[in-house]
């Protein structure tokens, strides 16, 4: 059986920087033995967000998700508003 690797990293608004991080990291996995390594997600790049840009974003995914799941309807005609099913 394969050996994994769950890296997990502090991410900044600079790519490159993570990109270097990152692929420290991974060496340091293959080194260690993992045959597959997991980065975390938006590992390249992290923006520290205002509180109500935190809000938009986490807002944004709750209604993508009732979308997803059929609880939520929305129409393109249908501006500002959402009818909940």
């Amino acid at each position: 059986m394969g050996k994994v690797a769950a890296i997990q990293m502090t991410s900044s608004h600079v790519v490159a920087d993570n990109l270097v991080a990152a692929g420290e990291l991974l060496r340091e996995a293959k080194d260690a033995g993992a045959d597959i390594a997991c980065l975390p997600e938006n590992f390249a790049f992290y923006k520290h967000l205002t509180a109500r840009e935190l809000l938009r974003l986490h807002l944004t995914e709750l209604l993508g998700r009732l979308v997803d799941n059929g609880l939520l309807q929305i129409q393109p005609a249908d501006v500002g508003t959402a009818s909940a099913v």
